[in-house]
């Protein structure tokens, strides 16, 4: 199989989108390499989903404080504890803010905030210091995604490479599962690009596709499907043409033998029709010879 030395971050995410076909480049490669460019593309993509996040704030309710109005529920601190407002603990819309508060009762206490402390002081707080808020929650929501992402891409490329595992049976190949793991990889980056946009699309649009969970993993399927297909051709193909070449060199073999054959026959024939004059000419001298002896009795 070919090797080439380097490919570029942005000719390998083409290749990985549109040019099937040139798959086959990556066997050569260390699995290394395919993890790096998770990474990359996954920070690309955690990058953008989080400025979305962000803007979202901005665009629906035009601040954080009215973000915060909307979706955190009336709260106070007592004993070192969140305590939510008994009203709003059913509130549709401030479910997750809720499930969030919930996770740090658990697991944290608030012994150096004061009792009292409420959602009005926790508003004014976050005015007062929303530069290094928005800075902060950016950085905290871009390390969620990128794991978030990342996760998702690694364990969407295992089904991916179970299904290439049985294509690859069917196929007649023999590929070791680390190979047609990177493969996967790869065969994944369309799927996990869509559900990033996806999610942003849900989130701006509230819009819901049942059969998403789906589509995108039958999607890196018929990639890793066709990839292999294209690689068992590519197989073919260079057998095909090992074949043509041990062919021509057989018969140029037989040439090179018919013409040794045919010069040591007319090297043969050349060696016996010279002997064949000798014998000739030394009839011929003898004839001559004899002549003359009668010539001179005479």
């Amino acid at each position: 199989m070919e090797n080439i030395e380097k490919i570029t971050f942005f000719k390998r995410l083409k290749i990985s989108l549109l040019d099937l076909e040139e798959y086959i480049k990556f066997l050569g490669e260390k699995f290394s390499k395919s993890v790096f460019y998770v990474f990359k593309v996954a920070f690309i993509l955690s990058i953008i989903f989080s400025i979305a996040n962000i803007a979202y704030i901005f665009i629906k309710y035009d601040s954080v404080e009215n973000y915060i109005k909307e979706k955190v529920p009336e709260f106070s601190i007592v004993d070192g504890k969140i305590v939510i407002d008994e009203e709003e603990k059913n509130d549709e819309d401030k479910k997750s803010s809720i499930t969030i508060i919930n996770q740090v009762n658990d697991n944290m206490d608030f012994n150096i905030v004061k009792d009292g402390y409420n959602k009005d002081d926790f508003i004014n707080d976050v005015n007062g210091n929303l530069s290094y808020i928005l800075i902060t929650s950016f950085i905290g929501i871009l390390i969620a995604n990128f794991i978030d992402v990342t996760i998702f891409w690694f364990i969407n490329a295992i089904m991916t490479a179970i299904i290439g595992e049985i294509v690859l049976l069917f196929s007649r190949i023999k590929m070791r599962f680390s190979s047609i793991y990177m493969l996967a990889v790869y065969a994944s980056t369309l799927s996990t690009i869509l559900t990033v946009v996806y999610s942003i699309i849900r989130m701006y649009f509230n819009v819901y596709v049942d059969a998403f969970d789906i589509l995108y993993m039958i999607i890196s399927y018929i990639y890793i499907t066709a990839v292999i297909l294209m690689i068992r051709a590519e197989l073919i193909k260079k057998q095909v043409e090992i074949i043509k070449i041990i062919n021509e060199k057989k018969e140029k073999k037989e040439e090179n033998i018919d013409d040794r054959v045919k010069e040591e026959k007319d090297e043969d024939q050349e060696n016996k029709d010279n002997e064949e004059n000798k014998e000739k000419n030394k009839k011929e001298d003898k004839d001559n010879g004899d002549l003359n002896e009668s010539d001179g009795t005479c």
